[in-house]
């Protein structure tokens, strides 16, 4: 695994230099974007991937491969210029380390709403300089159940982040700021699910309605159904022929008791079919 960053993560001064990765790989759905023509019966005459030209929109200077690109910062209906240079005098020093801000308890974390303002997720490998500290680090917040916060700048972004010890390792979260998610839409979306009524005959089919739900599953037992069914449409197109897949969306009904009740027979039934 390539790091995307390698720095310092430095608590009360003490630097721990670290490397920061991306746990995902690529999705294996990606398709190309191409050029597209048919006959007059639908078949294929003609496929070719789309280009893009990076171009100037004002004098028509086309770039080319590896040709250096300045930025620049639309204000109004001009743009001012921003140089690399310019931009590398005003990074913050927490694009150079990763500032702890402090620490949150677990009942913090929660207080704190940190799932509203989630972003990505990286783990943090240790130099080897940096071993023994960041396995103190590590133990400590294990045993002690807290995290931490503070600062970090990606590209050209200042984030806030926590840092967890999660699956025997240091994992950082990048947050958003919250002027950037929409709380007062939250708030009113909370406001009227308030509002909603339930009855105590609904709540305790509902707790049936968990209870029949199957709690054995593990995340390893998942996979990418979407991916599966392309490739077996591009191996059915490479053979001359085509692949679908029938799917249906369930339709609410105005008697929900009924609804549930006939679930919760149907998904207590399943396993005696298996047996």
């Amino acid at each position: 695994m390539k790091p995307i960053r390698k720095g310092s993560l430095a608590i009360l001064g003490i630097p721990m230099p670290v490397e920061l990765y991306t746990p995902y790989e690529p999705s294996q759905t990606a398709l190309n974007e191409c050029h597209v023509e048919q006959d007059q019966n639908g078949n294929v005459t003609h496929i070719a991937p789309v280009g893009y030209r990076r171009y100037c929109k004002g004098c028509g200077h086309t770039y080319q491969e590896g040709e250096k690109r300045h930025r620049g910062k639309k204000v109004g209906d001009q743009y001012i210029p921003i140089l690399e240079e310019e931009l590398d005098a005003i990074r913050p020093q927490s694009s150079k380390v990763i500032e702890i801000q402090g620490c949150w308890s677990a009942q913090q974390l929660e207080q704190a709403q940190v799932t509203l303002y989630l972003e990505n997720q990286y783990p943090i490998r240790p130099q080897e300089i940096s071993q023994q500290f960041y396995k103190i680090v590590l133990d400590t917040l294990q045993a002690s159940r807290t995290c931490l916060y503070g600062k970090i700048c990606m590209r050209t972004n200042e984030r806030l982040c926590v840092i967890t010890p999660e699956h025997g390792i240091l994992i950082l979260r990048t947050l958003r700021y919250p002027e950037e998610v929409r709380t007062t839409e939250l708030d009113l979306l909370r406001q009227e699910v308030e509002a909603i009524q339930v009855g105590e005959k609904e709540l305790k089919m509902g707790k049936a309605l968990l209870r029949a739900i199957d709690h054995g599953q593990s995340l390893q037992d998942y996979h990418d159904g979407y991916a599966e069914n392309l490739e077996k449409l591009v191996q059915a197109k490479i053979a001359g022929g085509t692949y679908t897949v029938q799917t249906k969306e369930p339709e609410p009904k105005p008697d929900l008791l009924q609804q549930l009740a006939a679930a919760i027979q149907k998904a207590q039934a399943k396993p005696q079919e298996t047996s």
